[in-house]
Parts: structure tokens; C-alpha cells; sequence
């Protein structure tokens, strides 16, 4: 959720465009995701080793002898994350549109960028391309969803029909 708000008030309409544009961005943070959830379970590892060796011999028995759990780092895919984000957006787009100014014309977005707190004010309060780029996401992101709902009530799986989300 906090990247789709990211996305939507803080990231302008031509980064979001370029080549690879939101995708790639959402792929991004979930590579500096990884890495950080990869350093966190090593520093824990290490310091368990620590406090395990200073521990008394434990039972070698099999049944004291517990599979360790995948590592959330590599369990969080861009495809899991990319399909988490398209709900996030659906479900963002709800309060969004209801904040939409209506009556939108040009002198609305430039007293939006000259307010004193404009900084404070989402891109998409403030590029009057915005709010006409965040319906098509939305809509891709919708279209997705829904033919992956569609697909989850026939007994099958959308997600290895990935549509490009891009558009």
C-alpha cells in the first residue's frame, strides 16, 4: 500500500511512463526489499549461532533437528509483490476517486502548484496529466485482477497469463 501511495502522489507522470516506467519501479523496491530482508536474516542467523553455541549440546535426535524456513527474501517474487501492488491500487483508487475535482481545469492545478504547501500536495492534485494516467492504471491493474478472479472461479490460475501491465 505504501508504495502504491508512493507511486501515485510522490512519482511525476513522465517517470511513470518511461520504458519499464511503474513495473520497474515496483520491481525495484523489491529488490532493496530482498536485500534488506536477506542482511536482517543473516545478522539473525549470526546471532543465533552466537547464543546456540554458548547453549548446551542440544538432542541430535531426528526429530530435534527442524528444517529451517525458506528465506522471505527469495519467497517474495516480483510477480507476488507486482500482484500485490495491482490490489493495492485498486483498493487506493476507491479514496482517490473520491477526491477527484470534478471541476478540474487548468487554473486549478496551477493554484495547486503555488499553494505554499505544494510540496505537501500529491502529484496527482497537481499535473493535470495525472489523474487521467492514474484511471488508465487503475484500469490495467483492474483488468488484471478481474481476469484473475475470473480465472481463480473456473478452477485456474490468471497469474501464469500475465498481462502487461504497462499500459
Amino acid at each position: 500500500s505504501d508504495v502504491t501511495y508512493l507511486l501515485a502522489h510522490g512519482v511525476g507522470v513522465d517517470a511513470l511512463q518511461e520504458e519499464g516506467g511503474e513495473p520497474e519501479l515496483v520491481t525495484s523496491y523489491c529488490a532493496s526489499l530482498r536485500a534488506a530482508l536477506s542482511a536482517s536474516a543473516s545478522a539473525s542467523a549470526s546471532s543465533t549461532s552466537v547464543v546456540a553455541s554458548a547453549a548446551p549440546a542440544a538432542s541430535t535426535s531426528p526429530a530435534s533437528k527442524a528444517t529451517p524456513a525458506p528465506d522471505a527474501s527469495t519467497r517474495y517474487t516480483d510477480e507476488i509483490a507486482l500482484r500485490h501492488y495491482r490490489f493495492a491500487l485498486v483498493d487506493y483508487a476507491r479514496l482517490v476517486f473520491s477526491r477527484f475535482v470534478t471541476d478540474a481545469d487548468p487554473r486549478t492545478f496551477e493554484a495547486a502548484n503555488s499553494a505554499p504547501r505544494a510540496l505537501n500536495t500529491g502529484v496527482i492534485y497537481r499535473d493535470p496529466r495525472a489523474p487521467l494516467r492514474f484511471v488508465e492504471r487503475v484500469d490495467a491493474a483492474l483488468t488484471i485482477v478481474e481476469t484473475e478472479l475470473d480465472a481463480s472461479t473456473r478452477g485456474g490460475s490468471a497469474m501464469d497469463k500475465e498481462q502487461d501491465f504497462s499500459a
